[in-house]
């Protein structure tokens, strides 16, 4: 518990150590969009883009399959706006198929990307390109958040990714990024072609963003940044059902499954020790209390640790602060914490109305260029 405690306070500083790019830059944004039967949401992203205060981009939604009214809305959008345009992914399924299809397309340098439920303001594409104004950076890892108006589900949905970011943005202050976002992030295309696009894990249903993020590191181990600017947010709304909740969480651990490294799997190895030890402490008390006190002695670090975090990125991103969701979390995350761990060795789940299975158990693409 000391080690996991001091793990969290090291992120928390970690975040305060990104680099700040405060000088605008202009180069040509492709902002790719992957977009699945999202009829209720996309007409809203795409409200937002077509607001961008952005000279140089191009709007490219590529339709994975729809079954409802998609094209129709992103058609009458993109007659509005002739940045915006309409793609039908002609072969192949899925995410991953849908953004190299859409890459293929782009005519930008900087590959921008967001989900079809998000939301953006007027400055997000700003933000996100700043970064590439140092030629050493090849990847933008850009901050995600959650809404919280659907009652108190959503609200400890919330805090628990708030705490996500917390550890997104921190360790890549320390220079290892473990996790990220394909809500919000942006890279290089040349580097997207230079690394073999997805080969390697395009048999993998997911992974998109932090599986192709591990490829970018290995050819360029200092070229993936966090960028920490307000207006560099990206917004969405958490799963309003239980049974969408444990499939999403589901298709976010399965990516664990292919890191490969210790440094690379210690912060999930380091989350189920801790959180299955605070269990089988509170059972073991029962027999002698002295594993109660141990325990109690942990909590209380755990405690201060999670909440100075936790406070930080809720002020980084303006939200009130929620003491009620925060000790729900607290006391809620050891259970679920192993059941997820447990659920997700399974590797099948179901997304977006269909059923996902892991496909292969190779190791991630070695991430040597493709000439």
């Amino acid at each position: 518990m000391v080690l996991y405690s001091i793990v969290v306070m090291m992120n928390g500083y970690g975040w305060l150590r990104n680099v700040k790019y405060r000088q605008p830059y202009c180069v040509k944004v492709s902002v790719i969009v992957a977009a699945r039967n999202e009829q209720n949401g996309i007409g809203d992203l795409l409200k937002d883009l077509s607001r961008q205060r952005y000279p140089d981009l191009e709007v490219i939604v590529v339709d994975d399959h729809s079954e409802d009214a998609t094209a129709i809305v992103v058609k009458r959008w993109a007659e509005r706006d002739h940045r915006i345009k309409y793609f039908t992914l002609e072969e192949g399924t899925g995410k991953k198929s849908a953004v190299s299809y859409g890459i293929e397309r782009a005519g930008g340098e900087i590959m921008l990307f967001t989900d079809a439920d998000c939301s953006v303001g007027p400055f997000w594409i700003d933000r996100m390109v700043r970064p590439f104004q140092n030629d050493q950076v090849h990847m933008v890892l850009g901050p995600v958040m959650l809404t919280a108006h659907q009652g108190f589900f959503s609200r400890l949905q919330k805090m628990e990714f708030s705490s996500l970011m917390g550890f997104t943005g921190g360790m890549s202050g320390w220079g290892n990024p473990i996790f990220c976002n394909g809500a919000n992030l942006a890279y290089r295309k040349p580097t997207f072609e230079a690394l073999g696009g997805f080969k390697g894990i395009d048999g993998i249903p997911t992974g998109d963003d932090e599986l192709f993020m591990r490829k970018v590191l290995k050819d360029f181990p200092d070229g993936v940044i966090f960028q920490t600017s307000q207006k560099s947010v990206v917004v969405t709304a958490p799963p309003l059902s239980w049974k969408q909740f444990e499939a999403q969480r589901v298709r976010w651990a399965s990516k664990w499954n292919y890191q490969k490294t210790v440094v690379e799997s210690l912060p999930a190895v380091l989350i189920f020790v801790i959180h299955a030890a605070t269990l089988l402490m509170l059972v073991a008390g029962f027999w002698d209390h002295l594993y109660w006190y141990v325990g109690l002695c942990g909590l209380g670090l755990r405690l201060l640790s999670e909440y100075i975090l936790l406070r930080g990125v809720y002020f980084f991103t303006r939200q009130s602060w929620d003491f009620v969701a925060f000790a729900a979390m607290f006391l809620l995350y050891p259970f679920y914490a192993v059941y997820f761990a447990f659920k997700t060795l399974l590797g099948d789940y179901q997304w977006k109305g269909r059923q996902n299975k892991e496909e292969e158990t190779a190791p991630v693409h070695s991430g040597k260029r493709v000439d």
